[in-house]
């Protein structure tokens, strides 16, 4: 939805937030996991670490147990000071944080080789959002949540076919007053398609488009049942691209 309410930064990064909040709470209602196990984040591209301290400090507050996060920033390792590590070094010395400088891909890869799945991927990216759009999957559990993001507004509103051609494999419409939704839908399509061809199974759980930064923000989530079936993708892909 292009939703008036999601006004601020403070909103939307309070999505995420509730979002993992609620898994845990369903996943103590249906599948009696234990309510007091620690939730498992990787914060791909991190930044400044805002997103890190508001999951360690917010999640339980709605309901939720405590949270170690993975925080990331590849840009740690560009000249300058970066903020990263000492913005994270109180909850780092808690226990309750980790802070690396690596490519995020590699993070995705190496979750999958060791076997130690996240229970929620965001990431943060810009552009269309690939190649996390298809990559993050191998990182994120069964029943885990994958928080992606696009920022190229232009190519959604369909102002670049080669590039939404390479990003979503799909051709946006020019000029459309739904322009916003149709990006929204772009990304959930690429997000769906990505994890269909690697076997996995996804589902929406909520999409937005973030007015005032022009940031596409979606939140999926991999489902522990069987890879779908040729026909549900089918069906499933052409109501979003």
């Amino acid at each position: 939805c292009d939703d008036q309410r999601i006004s601020s930064w403070n909103e939307l990064l309070r999505a995420g937030v509730l979002s993992l909040a609620v898994l845990h709470r369903d996943a103590c209602r249906y599948v009696a996991a234990d309510a007091d196990s620690t939730l498992r984040v990787l914060d791909a591209m991190s930044g400044s670490g805002v997103r890190a301290l508001r999951y360690t400090s917010e999640v339980s507050m709605h309901g939720g147990p405590s949270v170690h996060v993975h925080a990331n920033d590849l840009q740690i390792n560009y000249p300058g000071t970066h903020p990263l590590r000492e913005n994270l070094a109180a909850i780092c010395n808690a226990g309750r944080c980790q802070v690396s400088s690596v490519n995020a891909i590699d993070l995705y890869m190496r979750a999958r080789l060791d076997g130690l799945h996240y229970d929620l991927v965001d990431c943060d990216a810009f552009g269309t959002g690939q190649p996390h759009t298809g990559d993050a999957w191998w990182a994120v559990k069964r029943g885990g949540l994958l928080y992606l993001c696009a920022t190229d507004s232009l190519t959604t509103a369909g102002l670049n076919p080669g590039k939404a051609a390479v990003g979503f494999a799909a051709v946006a419409a020019r000029k459309m007053p739904s322009c916003n939704e149709q990006g929204v839908r772009l990304l959930i399509g690429a997000a769906y398609r990505e994890a269909a061809a690697r076997g996995l199974h996804a589902e929406p759980k909520f999409g937005f488009f973030h007015r005032p930064s022009s940031t596409i923000r979606v939140m999926m989530q991999l489902r522990a049942a069987k890879p779908p079936t040729p026909t549900e993708v089918e069906n499933r892909l052409q109501y979003v691209a």
